[in-house]
């Protein structure tokens, strides 16, 4: 292995989240009943002609912006022309010869370059489902606005794949252009394998792994394909160019075809679409308000405020809680490190117990500031508080008033935690001589019992200073 070099290239096909799909009226929803969302031009009935939606556009734009691409501005369809049956028409409606972006770039944390070779524009095929002999198709999915997003084969290892794979997952979800989510087939991998001795610049044969459903498959099915070749070109034997799957069942790479020939698409213009031609001021107008991309909170959080950078990829995981806290920044009342411990740890417990979205929760910035309000004031303790947000969570509520019906509001008075004292002294007359002689235990002892007889309600910070005025004058 140590005198081999592994390349590696990575085709992404990402979902966008248009309201409508990429060439007709209908939904773009994959998730509802089978077979709803569907408009003749999906499945290529006659007479049917597409209509580009613009919105497509204008997220794909956001794309190529985040990745640093090359934009083109003018930009025809293409045919891609091939028979299945998840592909009604007979071909599929791409952009070969002028894809909208070409030449970017994701820079890995050892600040390495992965360079994009182009970024193109798509209508997503029908999902197929296997029940014994039979093939089930759902057109949903058809016409489903997507990017194929290509990388040059510059990558050298899986775990540098999976970084990759994992940023640009980020890019998109970010942009709010994708959900990212590779369960659900929204964010598609393909990766294409060769191996070659150190030292040797040609390209070898390459395998091509399809439709890789999580990062640690992609790590699988890397390592897998490159022992297998490494072993053949040992043992002197060619290596074909395949077609393979993942199968994790057996955990193992299964052929499903081998390429003796190049496909051969008869790729042609599109007759039914015109040209897309845009220029700067398009580009600009829709480009302007790009939001914060991950590297950009990245830098934010932990050299701004200090914040450790394990909590920060933590709450990087979840983009509606980083947009909830970035706004909580602002907020001069609100201490950044406190404010993410409460998501991180109070909130999230919530979430992963309820199997809830955090967008589908209660919590406001404002019941934040209200805390701390508390907090500051003595009325309540920092343990309270993962009392008092899970109720946030659940519903709407006024802090204060929260707070008081579940009583938990702390005794702050010094006549009324002086009188719990005296009561708790006279109760454990033997304390007061062993801490006297020097038992520090003791002490700790007598504040849990005035606690106790307080209810939990009496303000420790105070209970512990009048405690040991008493003590100090018996």
């Amino acid at each position: 292995m140590n005198n081999f070099e592994i390349v590696i290239g990575v085709e992404v096909h990402a979902e966008l989240n248009t309201k409508h799909k990429i060439f007709s009226p209908a939904i773009n929803d994959i998730n509802a009943p089978a077979n709803t969302n569907v408009h003749p031009t999906d499945l290529g009935m006659p007479g049917a002609l597409p209509s580009f939606n613009n919105e497509v556009l204008k997220k794909a734009l956001k794309i190529t912006k985040a990745l640093n691409m090359d934009i083109t501005k003018q930009m025809h369809w293409d045919r891609k022309n091939y028979f299945y049956h998840d592909n009604p028409k007979g071909y599929q409606i791409t952009q070969f010869d002028t894809p909208i972006g070409r030449n970017g770039k994701i820079v890995l944390d050892n600040k390495k370059e992965v360079i994009v070779d182009f970024m193109h524009m798509e209508e997503d095929t029908a999902k197929t489902f296997n029940e014994g002999d039979y093939i089930l198709l759902d057109y949903n999915r058809c016409g489903v606005p997507l990017v194929e997003i290509v990388t040059k084969p510059c990558l050298r290892s899986a775990d540098e794949t999976k970084e990759y794979l994992e940023k640009l997952r980020e890019i998109l979800v970010f942009l709010d252009v994708s959900d990212g989510k590779m369960n659900e087939g929204s964010f598609r991998v393909d990766v294409n394998v060769s191996i070659r001795p150190l030292g040797y610049e040609g390209l070898n044969p390459k395998v091509e792994i399809k439709n890789l459903n999580s990062f640690s498959n992609v790590v699988k099915a890397i390592e897998l394909e490159s022992k297998i070749q490494i072993k053949e070109y040992i043992l002197g034997n060619k290596v074909l160019e395949a077609t393979k799957r993942f199968d994790e069942d057996s955990k193992s790479l299964v052929v499903m075809r081998v390429k003796e020939n190049a496909a051969d698409y008869r790729y042609f213009p599109e007759p039914d679409l015109p040209w897309l031609i845009i220029d700067e001021e398009f580009i600009n107008e829709n480009t302007k308000d790009m939001p914060l991309l991950p590297n950009q909170i990245r830098e934010l959080l932990i050299e701004k405020y200090s914040l450790d950078k394990k909590d920060v990829e933590v709450l990087l995981t979840n983009k509606q809680m980083v947009d909830f806290y970035l706004e909580t920044l602002k907020e001069e009342t609100l201490k950044p490190k406190q404010t993410l411990n409460y998501l991180l740890v109070n909130v999230n417990e919530y979430l992963n117990k309820e199997k809830v979205e955090f967008v589908d929760t209660f919590l406001s910035i404002d019941n934040l500031v209200d805390i701390e309000e508390i907090l500051t004031s003595g009325k309540i303790s920092s343990n309270h508080v993962k009392k008092i947000i899970p109720n946030l969570l659940k519903e709407n509520h006024d802090v204060k008033e929260l707070v008081k019906s579940l009583g938990i509001e702390q005794i702050s008075d010094p006549k009324v935690i002086e009188s719990f004292v005296k009561e708790v002294l006279d109760e454990n007359p033997d304390s007061i001589e062993l801490y006297k002689s020097g038992k520090s235990k003791a002490f700790g002892f007598l504040i849990g019992k005035i606690i106790a007889k307080s209810k939990g309600q009496a303000n420790p910070k105070l209970v512990n200073e009048i405690l040991k005025e008493n003590l100090d004058n018996e």
